[in-house]
């Protein structure tokens, strides 16, 4: 059953890939204070996640390109506001805005991971992209 509690794992898993993209300090500013918070606690003025949780037609086309059943994290700017997409199994889908950027340049291209789990193999978003870009 999705709920809230299930939205806040998917984004302590949004928050830790963060932290792995761009470091610990930059997942901890400030920007971000509010959605830390809705994840420790469950409480914020802000409402940080977008329904549905399942994959939308929207949002089909990239199932499409990554493994099959993979799991995924992607960031991107929208604005100036920093966005991710959490995926499992190339199915259930949540995003979540996180604030506004640290610095104006930042995400300017979507960056993020893909775990294909079923050939033991995760990327970067730049390394999947080359990767299906450059096989035969």
């Amino acid at each position: 059953m999705e709920n809230e509690e299930i939205a806040r794992v998917y984004a302590k898993v949004a928050m830790n890939t963060l932290a792995l993209i761009k470091g610990k300090e930059y997942a901890m500013h400030k920007n971000f204070d509010e959605i830390r918070e809705w994840i420790l606690t469950g409480k914020s003025k802000c409402e940080f996640f977008c329904l549905p949780s399942l994959l939308t037609n929207e949002l089909s086309h990239l199932v499409k390109i990554f493994p099959d059943g993979s799991h995924w994290c992607l960031f991107s700017k929208i604005g100036t506001t920093l966005e991710a997409m959490v995926c499992f199994y190339n199915r259930f889908m949540r995003r979540f805005t996180f604030g506004e950027v640290v610095y104006q340049m930042d995400f300017v291209y979507p960056n993020g991971f893909i775990c294909d789990w079923k050939n033991e193999k995760e990327y970067t978003l730049e390394e999947f992209i080359y990767r299906i870009t450059n096989t035969p």
